[in-house]
């Protein structure tokens, strides 16, 4: 008998499930069976559904490392620059002292700033290195060009990733809830394949029988990892 499955499945828990019986179903024929069309075909659509509305989530983590990336570009131009204030050759320190001005402006601080308070600064900053007297500057500190050039092309690779998120934001929110979609693709599997492979299993083994002991695994390690996950947070916070 295939069990069913347990509550308390996590979102994730209940895609890798999905994921998992529909995989061995759509290899199978069913196309004498309507019902179990309409099934693999909806547990198909509502999973998918499901998978969007878990990369909802993924959003910060694809933009925390060009984040950090261009944070790191601006901490390189602002204590290269701040070292060459202190260099021997007046030459450099007054061109290095020049820029110094423009960076103290915005601050190193700009690096911990909001998303959009960030880019508003990097962007500005960038503006202010193209007017003539700093840009002349610029050119006078070696290196310096180029350290520039990353740092403007880490900040148009962030805001491209950035807008691609909210875009992707924009349009989950069109989506069902990964929650509510979690009830809906329990209920589907426990009420409607649970209920029936059980049955056809018993009237037809040499057709739905092999599909049910696939079916039956699967929800069984599934159901054990979570009575594990709940029994080790119970033990935990027991202590």
């Amino acid at each position: 008998m295939i069990p069913k499955i347990v509550q308390r499945t996590r979102n994730a828990e209940i895609n890798t499930v999905a994921t998992r019986i529909y995989a061995d179903l759509s290899q199978r024929d069913f196309t004498t069976d309507p019902y179990m069309t309409t099934q693999i075909a909806a547990l198909h659509g509502n999973n998918e559904m499901m998978k969007q509305a878990l990369n909802e989530n993924s959003t910060g983590s694809t933009l925390a490392p060009k984040d950090e990336k261009r944070d790191a570009s601006l901490r390189v131009i602002y204590y290269e620059v701040q070292a060459k204030t202190h260099w021997p050759l007046e030459s450099i320190k007054k061109d290095a002292l020049t820029v110094m001005d423009v960076l103290d402006n915005y601050g190193i601080d700009t690096a911990g700033l909001s998303y959009a308070d960030e880019s508003a600064n990097i962007n500005a900053l960038l503006e202010d290195f193209k007017k003539i007297a700093i840009a002349t500057a610029i050119q006078n500190l070696p290196g310096l060009e180029e350290l520039i050039t990353v740092l403007q092309n880490d900040q148009k690779d962030f805001e491209t990733a950035y807008l691609q998120a909210v875009d992707q934001k924009l349009e989950n929110k069109k989506l069902a809830s990964a929650t509510s979609l979690n009830k809906l693709l329990c209920k589907q599997i426990n009420d409607g394949l649970v209920v029936y492979l059980n049955a056809m299993a018993l009237a037809q083994p040499a057709t739905y029988k092999a599909c049910a002991e696939v079916v039956a695994v699967i929800i069984d390690e599934n159901n054990r990892r979570v009575r594990n996950r709940l029994r080790e947070k119970e033990t935990v916070g027991s202590n």
